[in-house]
């Protein structure tokens, strides 16, 4: 199920928020795969991409995919706004991206602006996992967006996007596992 199906709007502090820029598109990475072949990439988003953390006794006003309750962020809305251009840049220009661990969970992680310098970025949160639809390989699932402090003088293990994917469809394994 996609965005567009569970949230064609929501009514915010009197504002109409529609969600027709997360629908799910196909991006083709050309002769990336085996003996020249292309390799099909489907891009679709959660829905921590527009919300966030409920504290405790605070109004909700969604349900995320694990049943949880969130509530809306028009930040994090504003910059979902970005996300479709932003995975479409990130996969035509192998962008850096690598592995973060957040809430015990490993991740990858992207930045927006691509610039890979120490400060406060807009990031991506995402995973990749081998694709079940015919005519598609992988699929890219950004898990979510906002902002974050970042020190790359701590992040020493970099990895070009498009070989994520490639490990991601030679492996038939989700990445990061």
């Amino acid at each position: 199920m996609t965005i567009i199906t569970s949230f064609t709007t929501l009514k915010f502090k009197g504002s109409d928020y529609e969600f027709s820029h997360l629908l799910p598109f196909g991006h083709t990475l050309s002769a990336a795969g085996k003996d020249g072949a292309d390799i099909r990439v489907r891009v679709s988003y959660q829905s921590h991409v527009f919300s966030r953390r409920r504290e405790t006794d605070e109004e909700f006003h969604l349900v995320d995919e694990a049943g949880k309750p969130r509530v809306f962020c028009p930040d994090r809305y504003s910059n979902s706004l970005r996300f479709p251009a932003f995975c479409q840049r990130m996969l035509s220009e192998n962008m850096l991206t690598w592995e973060s661990k957040d809430r015990n969970r490993v991740s990858n992680m992207a930045v927006m602006d691509g610039a890979l310098k120490s400060g406060d970025h807009q990031i991506a949160v995402y995973y990749l996992f081998p694709s079940s639809v015919d005519g598609l390989d992988v699929e890219m699932v950004i898990k979510s967006g906002y902002s974050k402090l970042l020190n790359f003088e701590h992040i020493k293990r970099r990895y070009n996007v498009v070989q994520l994917v490639k490990k991601c469809h030679y492996s038939q394994a989700k990445v990061p596992q």
